[in-house]
């Protein structure tokens, strides 16, 4: 016991005289880290900045799953069987998702866009569809299922409504449109979406 407090006592006194010696020394400059969000930071899969830098192990379990949908084409079909395609991609913040949706019309083709916007103070997304017709707020999503409750107001009646996400794997999630009625929610519209590629 005494032997090795001895050594354990050298080993400190070796240590203190190598930082004591490094200190004194002329050191190269440490390279620069971005901080995170920055151009230069821990890139995400699809090469986006982490908005708050690289994930650690509790970021991952407690990751917003809106990302998750980042990343190749989703082809979907809508409640009434109209096919049509979504990409979602980062916004320019690399934290706001953009959904492009390109859909054909009596035969022309469109491409709508959707701006989810992330906003990082509160922990909360918002989003105005349709040209403002459905407008509604979400917290980050965590489970299995995305709520975004707001307003609808088709024909210039204001209806609370909701937007569901449920996500069914990692390659197929289906999206709802509910508004309030005399008997409870009643669905207008939705699609199913899988990953394309």
């Amino acid at each position: 016991m005494k032997r090795s407090a001895v050594a354990l006592g050298a080993c400190t006194l070796a240590l203190g005289a190598i930082v004591g010696a490094r200190s004194t020394a002329a050191m190269p400059p440490r390279p620069a880290v971005a901080s995170p969000g920055l151009r230069g930071a821990a890139k995400g899969p699809e090469g986006q900045p982490f908005p708050y830098g690289a994930p650690t192990t509790a970021h991952r379990k407690n990751r917003d799953k809106a990302y998750d949908l980042v990343g190749g084409r989703w082809s979907c079909r809508t409640f009434g069987g109209t096919a049509f395609s979504h990409q979602y991609s980062r916004g320019e913040d690399a934290a706001s998702l953009i959904v492009s949706t390109d859909v054909k019309i009596e035969g022309k083709p469109y491409t709508l866009k959707e701006r989810y916007q992330y906003h990082r103070l509160t922990q909360t997304w918002s989003v105005t569809l349709a040209g403002g017709q459905f407008a509604a707020t979400a917290g980050r999503w965590l489970g299995r299922s995305w709520v975004f409750s707001g307003v609808d107001s088709e024909d210039g009646h204001a209806t609370p409504a909701t937007m569901t996400y449920d996500l069914d794997d990692g390659n197929t999630f289906r999206r709802t449109f509910e508004r309030a009625a005399a008997d409870g929610k009643k669905t207008y519209t939705g699609e199913r979406c899988v990953r394309a590629d």
